[in-house]
């Protein structure tokens, strides 16, 4: 191994064990669709997940930021079918959370993208 990749690889490790708990990938954000007719049929990353969302997860609104999940105050549910999914496959605390690479275990180098489409179970269009 090359010393600049060796040296690479080092510093993602001392990096994802630094911030342990959170993702290395930058915080989890949930998939959600634009506004409009033009775009709405695809779907893209949102800035965080509401208040409401949270509640059903069962996880704390001043903890989640601490944990690597990103909060939106000013975003509104309104449809109850993409609350129970986005409550149940992304905020989902303890083993399945664990399970999904969420917590960044050092050496998990999946890409943003991918892990958001993995953690929600839904299609990312990106």
């Amino acid at each position: 191994m090359y010393r600049s990749k060796k040296s690479r690889r080092i510093a993602r490790e001392k990096k994802a064990k630094a911030i342990f708990p959170r993702p290395t990938a930058g915080a989890l954000r949930p998939i959600v669709r634009p506004q409009t007719i033009r775009y709405n049929f695809k779907t893209r990353l949102g800035r965080g997940f509401t208040l409401e969302e949270l509640k059903v997860a069962g996880i704390p609104k001043k903890q989640a930021p601490t944990i690597g999940i990103a909060v939106d105050h000013r975003r509104k549910n309104r449809s109850e079918e993409s609350l129970a999914v986005r409550a149940e496959g992304c905020c989902a605390p303890g083993p399945a959370f664990a399970s999904r690479g969420i917590l960044g275990f050092a050496g998990t180098t999946l890409g943003r993208t991918h892990l958001r489409a993995v953690c929600c179970g839904e299609g990312y269009d990106g």
